[in-house]
């Protein structure tokens, strides 16, 4: 080892390997935004031009006490309010490529930084802005989706940087995280469409065992891997230890992982108590949440191992907090339901 050792030293993977791989992230990103958006947009024309054209305003289910029409938009300010998001999306990416000049000849100091990981994360923002303006465009039970998917895509994408501040080497490929996201998606448009209790359960038992599984990945630092064989080592592992088998090793991150479980298990439990209600908000109440676990299961992890916390970043600390749970406290108390007609 050199004697001048930093964080960078310690990876398995040379710089350049490392930056291809986030890359990867940026241009996923990008093609899943062209080719989900352009559908997008031209159905939501097509359904305001059928409004404006048979006079049908059934066909979006609009609040007009609370819609403000402007030009060819019959609900300006739902569009115009998400202007926000691309532009917070935009300033995010802008100053991700400014602080990537100024580390470019500081490439030893802290983590390896993955850029395309931020690049996509600010791209996910701009298209959550797009996405929604186009639902409001007109709101309905078809294409509610659109309104959510790129929700999706931010919680993974801070879930799979935050792991990556602490395993640059044991990161998810870009290629199974948004083969993942495509999964979510599709289970969301389903539980929207075609909502049963017999659906709802076969995902809740699919929720409760990604949880297991991903426990075991997290616990052991993505040495566990899904074969037959884990069976037999288990069993060989509490034939030869007994007991002893079931003390962790890591007391911290054992504790505080079963603390997730035990918030996703309410989760679930809350979800099939509300099957009725609406699933798109149910997944991602699941993935914001385990976002949020996630977030403080690091700064925890960090305060465990005695890191020190700069001023600053309490203050963002609680800056972020408070945005979150007023948007949150408006995001809960809308004045219009997708699922309802004009006539609520």
């Amino acid at each position: 080892m050199p004697i001048n050792l930093t964080v960078a030293r310690l990876n398995t993977s040379r710089p350049d390997i490392l930056s291809r791989r986030s890359n990867r992230y940026f241009w996923s990103a990008l093609t899943v935004a062209v080719v989900y958006a352009l559908p997008v947009v031209q159905l939501l024309i097509t359904y305001q031009d059928i409004v404006f054209q048979t006079g049908n305003q059934d066909l979006c289910y609009y609040n007009f006490l609370c819609a403000h029409p402007l030009g060819f938009l019959s609900d300006f300010n739902h569009v115009i309010s998400n202007a926000g998001y691309v532009l917070l999306g935009l300033v995010f990416m802008l100053q991700t490529r400014l602080r990537q000049r100024r580390m470019k000849n500081n490439q030893d100091i802290g983590i390896p930084q993955h850029w395309g990981l931020f690049y996509s994360m600010g791209l996910a923002l701009v298209m959550e802005g797009l996405l929604s303006g186009c639902y409001h465009l007109c709101p309905n039970k078809m294409n509610f989706q659109f309104d959510s998917s790129f929700m999706y895509v931010i919680a993974v994408l801070c879930m799979v940087k935050l792991y990556q501040n602490r395993h640059p080497d044991v990161n998810a490929s870009a290629h199974a995280t948004f083969m993942l996201l495509a999964f979510i998606m599709a289970i969301g448009l389903f539980g929207i469409m075609y909502p049963s209790v017999y659906f709802w359960v076969v995902f809740t038992i699919a929720h409760i065992a990604t949880c297991l599984i991903l426990t075991l990945k997290i616990y052991y630092v993505g040495r566990f891997k899904m074969e037959w064989s884990i069976f037999s080592t288990a069993f060989n592992g509490l034939r030869l230890h007994g007991r002893r088998a079931f003390v962790p090793k890591y007391l911290a991150r054992a504790v505080l992982l079963a603390v997730a479980n035990l918030a996703n298990w309410a989760l679930a439990a809350f979800g099939m108590y509300e099957h009725n209600k609406d699933f798109a908000r149910h997944v991602l109440a699941i993935l914001m949440g385990n976002t949020i676990l996630y977030m403080m299961f690091y700064i925890i992890m960090k305060l465990i191992h005695k890191e020190r916390l700069m001023l600053h970043t309490w203050l963002y600390f609680v800056l972020a907090h408070a945005a979150w749970f007023s948007a949150l406290r408006l995001f809960l108390d809308s004045r219009t339901k997708w699922s309802v007609s004009t006539r609520y």
